[in-house]
């Protein structure tokens, strides 16, 4: 083969769709076999037609090399999808977590934290999610890279320059991780787990025990006094475009994303022998009346069972990546392109008719011409 122009531009264009379809290295490597194949086809001297055989081959294992580097990275892309379920078992045991902090620090305090305290001028100074940090259980920490005592400073307010830097050493405890994993906040140390207080006064939960809803969208950082009304929970429930728990697998040329989406739920029971952390994980309703009543009754077992049966039907619906196809059929047009140019100009030659002046060519030696 020679190294023309054209050959050179044949090549960054094999490279730039490999490598756009199937990932820099394996599309590097993919690009290189491609170009390999083709290259021992194109070595036959000029003038000699290309065998069939020869040419079917090449085609073959081209098309073979194509199929194999789609199907790796499709697995590749299944291997980063286990993370995907990782965190989101994670997230099933944070929530409950974070109520059990909640509980834990009404067992010392003989009650559950204040959503927002004051300083002496009536202004925020702390949430509820500073107070219950000495409470952190070590695998939280742990699995969320926090510092097991992070430096908060009660006798600041929360956005002070101490607590500021404090935020970040408590990264991930009141995060989602799979929010966080799909990349739907820029504020990695954003908050995406909230108490419900009551819709007429902000410093008082909406019932007789405190609810933590799982919010995406809502842009305040852990340390910021900020919840969520019993009618925004509602909301969350019901009609809100909020993604709650995101939930979605990434295919080769599919995107699998659950609807309606869900959150997490969590909330504590007090009973005569302490208190006792639950979690759900909560769908959509139809009817606003039914998410009330959801969060009215958590603490009667068999009412939660009767309303979460009014749910929306929950499933994954799967979204085609339009530009992956379009993708992978330029990855498969230019791959093959030299072949087009073969059949062409080099195989069809092998089942022409060899004239007369040709077969007296082929027959006297350049020796006996001269």
């Amino acid at each position: 083969m020679r190294y023309r122009l054209r050959t050179i531009a044949y090549v960054f264009a094999l490279v730039a769709a490999s490598m756009a379809a199937v990932g820099p290295w394996l599309g590097a490597v993919t690009a290189a076999l491609v170009f390999k194949y083709w290259q021992w086809l194109f070595r036959t001297p000029p003038g000699q037609p290309v065998r069939r055989a020869a040419f079917y081959m090449a085609a073959a294992a081209v098309a073979g090399t194509l199929c194999i580097s789609i199907a790796l990275f499709s697995m590749c892309t299944m291997l980063d999808n286990l993370g995907a379920y990782h965190v989101g078992s994670r997230c099933d045991e944070q929530a409950p977590a974070i109520a059990q902090m909640l509980g834990s620090y009404r067992k010392q305090h003989a009650s559950f934290p204040s959503l927002i305290v004051d300083d002496a001028a009536g202004r925020p100074q702390h949430s509820w999610r500073a107070l219950v940090l000495p409470y952190v259980p070590v695998w939280l920490a742990d699995v969320t890279g926090s510092a097991a005592q992070p430096s908060y400073d009660a006798t600041q307010s929360w956005d002070s320059a101490t607590n500021t830097e404090a935020v970040e050493d408590s990264v991930g405890i009141y995060a989602c991780p799979a929010a966080r994993l799909h990349h739907q906040t820029d504020a990695p140390l954003t908050a995406h787990f909230f108490r419900v207080h009551a819709s007429d006064d902000p410093k008082e939960d909406a019932f007789a025990w405190p609810i933590v809803i799982e919010a995406s969208s809502i842009n305040a950082t852990w340390t910021e006094p900020r919840d969520v009304s019993l009618d925004e929970a509602v909301q969350l429930l019901s009609s809100s475009t909020d993604a709650g728990h995101a939930e979605q697998y990434e295919g080769y040329f599919v995107t699998r994303r659950r609807a309606p989406p869900q959150r997490m739920l969590a909330w504590c029971d007090v009973r005569a022998d302490g208190v006792q952390s639950h979690c759900l994980k909560v769908g959509q309703f139809r009817d606003p009346a039914d998410a009330l009543a959801l969060l009215e009754s958590l603490t009667d077992k068999e009412a939660v069972e009767r309303i979460l049966a009014r749910q929306r039907q929950a499933g994954f619906k799967g979204a085609w990546k339009i530009g992956r196809i379009y993708g992978a059929v330029i990855f498969a047009l230019v791959a093959l392109m030299p072949g087009a140019v073969l059949w062409r100009t080099r195989v069809h030659q092998s089942k022409q008719p060899i004239d007369d002046a040709r077969l007296s060519e082929h027959a006297v030696g350049p020796a006996e011409k001269r």
